[in-house]
């Protein structure tokens, strides 16, 4: 990306009666600047959708480090400085000349369609037309991740299934995303399955084949998280919530999750399981 040289020095002045509360001397810094955007309790109108306090305040509580926090900031407002949006303040810049040279360089050009960042997202095994399928913007996509996504224990590894169902072809397709506590995806997996009579064996499947990847990776921490609701609690409570015939692969779950050092089951609303879901769905 290229940079346009700002000589204007900012006036102390114009953010003191914002920053005042957040700075001991009264003037502008990085960190009172820090301080005042963590602290933000306001709804913003980004893109033309509005953007609740709660996105903010779930970003800055994040487990991540700052500088990723501020780029996801940046993402959601989308003002990072690509050729496209340099041109608004500079009529000479050519917005076609980025990291391809092929398309407009926008932020979703930058992220998702250029082949060197396809090139990227492939060697993290990761299928970007997954998630592109479900949206449309860098700042939709980052702003799901904020308020949806819950990051795992240090030593663990997140990982969200979903499963696809279709009742009239009995067709059934499965989604696995890897995650550790900063939100970096290590993997993506889908599979494809036939003859499957319900929903809720789908369910239980993608939850044994999950697992039975993380065994084939040598994972020892593993935090499985679905949106299938009574797979989980039949997992997690004394009560078998799930129809008979399943629960031989309930078994099955049960003794492989022993054969790791630790593995946690948890429930998540369907709202916040997008990624896995959409991975289902295009398998």
């Amino acid at each position: 990306m290229t940079m346009i040289k700002n000589d204007s020095k900012p006036n102390p002045k114009k953010f003191s009666c914002h920053l005042i509360e957040y700075s001991t001397d009264e003037k502008f810094s990085v960190k009172s600047c820090y301080k005042m955007l963590s602290n933000n309790t306001r709804e913003d109108l980004v893109n033309g959708r509005i953007v609740s306090s709660k996105i903010w305040k779930a970003l800055w509580q994040t487990k991540v480090v700052h500088r990723v926090k501020m780029f996801a900031w940046k993402c959601i407002h989308g003002i990072h400085s690509t050729r496209v949006r340099l041109a608004l303040y500079n009529s000479d810049m050519d917005i076609q000349r980025g990291s391809c040279g092929m398309l407009a360089e926008t932020m979703e050009h930058f992220s998702w369609a250029c082949e060197h960042s396809k090139a990227v997202w492939k060697l993290l095994n990761i299928n970007i037309e997954a998630i592109t399928a479900h949206y449309n913007s860098v700042s939709k996509w980052v702003e799901d991740w904020v308020s949806r996504w819950i990051s795992p224990a240090l030593d663990y590894l997140k990982i969200n299934i979903d499963a696809s169902f279709d009742r009239d072809t009995n067709q059934a397709g499965t989604g696995i995303v890897i995650r550790d506590h900063t939100c970096t995806c290590t993997g993506i997996e889908g599979s494809y399955s036939d003859g499957v009579l319900s929903a809720e064996p789908a369910e239980c499947m993608a939850v044994l084949e999950a697992l039975q990847w993380a065994k084939e990776l040598h994972l020892n921490k593993v935090h499985i998280e679905s949106d299938a609701r009574l797979v989980i609690q039949s997992l997690v409570e004394d009560n078998l919530l799930i129809q008979w015939e399943n629960r031989s692969t309930l078994k099955a779950i049960e003794h492989l999750s022993l054969s790791f050092s630790g593995c946690h089951f948890s429930f998540t609303n369907r709202n916040n399981n997008n990624v896995a879901a959409s991975i289902a769905r295009t398998v």
